[in-house]
């Protein structure tokens, strides 16, 4: 059981444990607590442990901020979820996480109130999803930013944030907000509390409601400058070859089969791709949006397309959630603490590409492929959409007789114009998260047995539920919608082996047209095509049937059952500083993962390619599943089970001088054992001078879905094709804990309202579990401005791991890759926090009290070792401090990352002024900054390389009726519009250290019944 000091704010910034301090603490205000960090009570002031604490007053003076605000706020957290778009934060749209230390939000642990809560089942890498409590329901956040594994165990490696819960509140509250946001309808929540009590129980309940909403891209201009010309189009993407642009484009590319002649059909894509290449006239076109590159890959021109104008920057989602509480005093000094809570997000529109440009190819089954085996999508002569392209450009389809075929790589069923099926827009994925938690804690003492003998016993179960749908295409269908064979969603289906039904919609037939013919307007820009067919448009109902029911449904759901029991007192042994403490305990856990898929997306049914068609009874030695671009799942079941036990001691050596030492041992079920020791100290060597240290273990066990020998697909721009190709990450049953030595010392000085604190922090890691890296792997086969390594025989084992169309290895047929959840290279990482705080008691002339606070992070090094897959070095040993890191294990790591505040409290009016510094980045790649020409032959530049520093500048005011129980709050938010620095990624900034909203303008009130 954890719970801090409980005093005024005054005091607990006086505590030079919590490393905030604005003015001293007497002697009788110290009280005995127990702090996040350590199970024995004591003085908060005898604590050796950096902690920061952020109280509920905090919050009221910065309007409530949501929880995604308030972690990105915190110096010692960087590469968070929250603002993070879909590109590369793994589908946590409506998450929240925090990622103490950037190793990795995996390795922070959250409590509520001491108890563990369950990890989210959002998303592909393990976090607690912190918007499931309630903003109405916080009393305080205790961030411990040390290793605690000895003390809490497996996870808590970065350190704890400790939310504890409110017991203050007798009668209601209730408050609302509203936040402006240019180019979107705003956000607004609202907040319920109410508490009662007696002389023996007390009652709480809290509850909230946010609403975000969709702003799209192109709502913000350096994300998606204007289509004003081609010219335009072109320049923007020479300064941002990544910045949501794809070579797989619709107007797209294909080739006439009357050209192939006896050319080896490889040989003639790999190295005559210019010849006979015939491409949609539409590319270039002022209306259409897309722009033909100068020079591409053997002499052909490319048509590029950006996907991003289709998507959102924050996607429309409401978000529930609910805590309850109920703590009763029992005889014989025993109390009870009952608490349930209950989260849901709701994205209803996750937006994904228009479609995505296809990472497979028809099988060779049926009518799904005639006449030749090439591995294409094949659009016969009698297409209408082929014929009114024919009509519509005679001179350049002049040459085409018995079809074409769609161009590997550089062709999409449909972009420009958008997704019928989803109103013209880009394709609407959703995601549904539900949490829940209920504890149960029973606490005493043993008088009579042992007296000064406390005991804590609690079981608490959480579970975590994520149902995600996500769009895509079914291979089989859209090569059947092609040639004529395609049905209507909720209509007579076609028989494809009845010729004669081809395009015949009274049998249920109907062609899909791939060409730009068939799309009448732009709907972005609203500008109309002049070679629009009537009759040739594609309609939603057969989109819908090409994409399937359910199209690409998992549902996934994480399981925590913990028992805990913890005793603690004193020995009654003195020594010269006091009684020697103690806490000894034990913990069961019961961790449950459980995953499952629907319909196509369960490769146990639809293993295959042409699964659907077949009636998923095909067989096939590459089981990637049915759809265009993503693969499906194994439906799969992994439970483990964890016992711990720890003692911790703390020895008061002098009345300056304390020593808290502690020790834990875990078995994880088939996984192994590991014992983690920590000692810390903390001397008080002058009235104004103390020092703390730290050093101890700490370690993390893997979790149970990536101990399962089954894939999970997420996406990355591969520069070596031009485009997003997916990278499957298979579990691995051979993962052993990772475990980290940790040190941290730190020097406190206290004068008077003065108080400062500066730490150094260390962790070096063994055996750290991460996942190997895909685009290295692609690098170490295709390195920039060298020969690639498809025929070197040492790589023959890595190449392997790269599914390529026609099974030719080439940068250009790259599909999809593989790679393993892994113990990674060693890792070491160190820094220095500052703190500094200084009150002003009676401001000169005006009265109230001025509090002026600097808390400040500064990474030095973070030393990633080399990673070896297959035997090769994919990637170098490399420092991610200053990095962008993008892909890599670490996360974007800005070295200085820390906020300046001042807060002016005056009768009934608090104004805050507060200043947030994001240092500068440097983007590590390579590969996309080398030669004087870019991928795609555009002029290359170092625009990108050096990300810069991200200042912003936020104004609150909030306003008390005391009288009226009422308040009124009032802020603005990057007061001087500060737009995102520029990167060289998908919407053109950082989201895991920047935010694209801008100036925002928000007002709240908040009554007390």
């Amino acid at each position: 059981m954890n719970t801090t000091i409980h005093i005024l704010r005054a005091a607990a910034l006086a505590s030079a444990s919590l490393a905030l301090a604005c003015s001293a603490v007497s002697a009788e205000e110290i009280e005995t607590v127990v702090v996040t960090g350590s199970y024995i009570s004591g003085a908060a002031e005898q604590t050796a442990l950096p902690v920061k604490v952020i109280t509920s007053d905090d919050l009221k003076k910065e309007g409530s901020p949501s929880m995604t605000d308030l972690i990105k706020d915190l110096p010692s957290s960087s590469g968070v979820y929250g603002d993070a778009n879909q590109f590369g934060a793994g589908r946590t749209e409506g998450s929240s996480s925090v990622n103490l230390r950037t190793l990795g939000q995996q390795r922070t642990l959250v409590l509520i109130n001491g108890r563990r809560m369950v990890i989210s089942s959002a998303g592909t890498v393990p976090f607690v999803d912190m918007n499931n409590i309630p903003i109405a329901a916080i009393s305080r956040l205790e961030v411990l930013k040390d290793g605690a594994a000895a003390t809490y165990g497996s996870d808590a490696i970065g350190g704890v944030v400790n939310i504890i819960t409110r017991t203050d509140l007798d009668g209601l509250e209730a408050g609302a907000d509203y936040t402006a946001i240019k180019g979107s309808d705003g956000d607004y929540t609202g907040r319920l509390a109410w508490g009662w009590n007696d002389d023996k129980v007390h009652v709480f309940m809290a509850g909230g409601f946010q609403h975000r909403s969709v702003l799209p891209a192109t709502e913000r201009s350096f994300v998606a400058p204007p289509y004003t010309t081609q010219a335009g189009a072109e320049a923007a993407f020479q300064r941002n070859p990544q910045g949501g642009w794809s070579a797989a484009s619709n107007p797209g590319d294909y080739i006439n089969p009357l050209t192939l002649s006896a050319i080896p059909i490889v040989a003639y894509y790999q190295a005559t791709i210019g010849l006979g290449n015939l491409r949609d006239p539409a590319c270039g076109s002022d209306w259409s949006g897309t722009f033909q590159t100068s020079v591409a890959v053997s002499g052909n021109v490319g048509c590029e397309f950006r996907y991003a104008d289709y998507d959102h920057l924050v996607e429309d989602q409401n978000l529930w959630e609910g805590f309850t509480s109920i703590d009763v005093d029992l005889p014989h000094g025993m109390k009870l603490h009952l608490e349930g809570l209950y989260a849901r997000a709701d994205i209803m529109d996750a937006t994904q590409s228009v479609t995505y440009g296809p990472n497979q190819y028809p099988g060779t089954s049926g009518p799904t492929q005639p006449g030749t085996a090439l591995p294409w999508f094949y659009i016969p002569q009698t297409n209408p959409g082929l014929l009114a392209m024919k009509a519509a450009y005679p001179v350049e389809f002049a040459a085409v007789g018995a079809g074409l075929y769609a161009t590997p790589f550089y062709w999409r069923p449909m972009a420009v114009g958008g997704n019928p099926a989803f109103d013209y827009k880009g394709q609407g994925g959703s995601r549904v998260n539900n949490t829940y938690r209920l504890s149960a804690d029973l606490q005493g003492d043993l008088s009579g047995f042992l007296d000064g003998t406390h005991w804590d016993t609690a079981v608490t179960f959480s579970q975590s539920n994520a149902v995600q749908v996500t769009p895509d295409m079914l291979v089989d269908r859209l090569e059947l919608a092609l040639q004529g064979f395609g049905s209507l969603d909720g209509g007579s289906t076609c028989n494809p082996t009845v010729p004669a039904n081809r395009g015949n919609a009274a049998a249920g037939c109907y062609y899909f047209n791939p060409f730009s013919v068939g799309v009448a307007v732009n709907p972005l820009t609203g500008a109309a095509n002049p070679n629009y067919t009537a009759g040739t448009a594609n309609s939603a109902a057969l989109v819908r049937w090409m994409m399937g029911p359910d199209p690409q449904k998992t549902d996934s759901t994480n399981r925590e059952l913990v028992f805990d029991a913890v005793f603690n007192g004193q020995f009654g042994i003195h020594l010269p500083g006091g009684q020697i403490g103690w806490a000894l305990g034990t913990q069961y856990r019961k961790d449950s993962f459980l995953f499952s898929a629907d319909g196509y997306t369960n490769n146990s049914l639809y293993p295959c390619v042409d699964s659907v068609y077949l009636g998923g009874s095909a067989s096939c030695a590459v089981q990637n599943g049915p759809y265009t671009f993503y693969g499906n799942y194994v439906p799969a079941t992994v439970q483990s089970e964890t016992k711990g036990f720890f003692a911790e001691f703390t020895l008061p050596i002098l009345d300056t001088l304390n020593v808290d030492v502690a020790i834990r041992h875990e078995i994880i079920g088939h996984v192994g054992s590991t014992t983690n020791p920590k000692a810390a100290l903390r001397w008080q060597a002058l009235d104004w001078f103390a020092l703390r240290g730290s050093v101890g273990t700490t370690f993390r066990a893997p979790p149970g879905a990536t101990l399962i020998p089954a894939a999970v697909t997420g996406l990355a721009y591969t520069s070596q094709a031009g485009r997003y190709t997916p990278f499957d990450t298979w579990g691995n049953p051979n993962l052993k804990p990772e475990k980290a030595t940790t040190y941290n010392l730190g020097a406190i000085f206290t004068a008077g309202a003065f108080t400062s604190t500066i730490d150094y922090w260390n962790f070096d890691f063994s055996n750290p579990l991460t996942a190997e890296s895909g685009l290295n792997v692609l690098n170490a086969i295709f390195p920039a401005g060298a020969p690639n390594n498809c025929a070197n025989p040492a790589y023959a084992a890595l190449v392997a791991r790269v599914t390529f169309a026609s099974g030719v290895c080439a940068p250009t047929n790259i599909i999809r890759t593989k790679v393993f959840d892994i113990n990674g290279a060693p890792v070491h990482t160190s820094g220095i926090d500052l703190s500094a705080d200084y009150l002003f008691d009676d401001v000169p002339y005006v009265g109230g009290t001025l509090d002026a606070h600097l808390d400040g992070t500064y990474t030095l090094r973070y030393h990633v070792g080399s990673q070896l897959v297959e035997g090769i070095a994919v990637t170098p040993a490399y420092d991610a401090a200053g990095k962008l890191n993008y892909l890599l294990s670490v996360s974007s790591l800005p070295n200085w990352k820390g906020n300046f505040t001042l807060n002016f409290d005056s009768g009934p009016h608090s104004l805050q002024i507060a200043e947030h510094y994001i240092g500068g980045m440097t983007d590590q790649r390579t590969t996309i900054f080398a030669g004087t020409t870019n991928a795609l032959g555009l002029p290359n530049t170092n625009a990108g390389k050096r990300i810069g520093a991200f200042i912003t500048s936020d104004l609150y005011y909030k306003y008390n009726w005391t009288d009226q129980n009422l308040s009124f709050n009032a802020a603005i938010v990057n007061l001087f519009d500060q737009d995102p620095p520029f990167a060289r990624l998908d919407y053109s900034y950082d989201p895991f250290t920047a935010n694209p909203l801008g100036r925002t303008f928000k007002i709240g009130l908040t009554v007390n019944y």
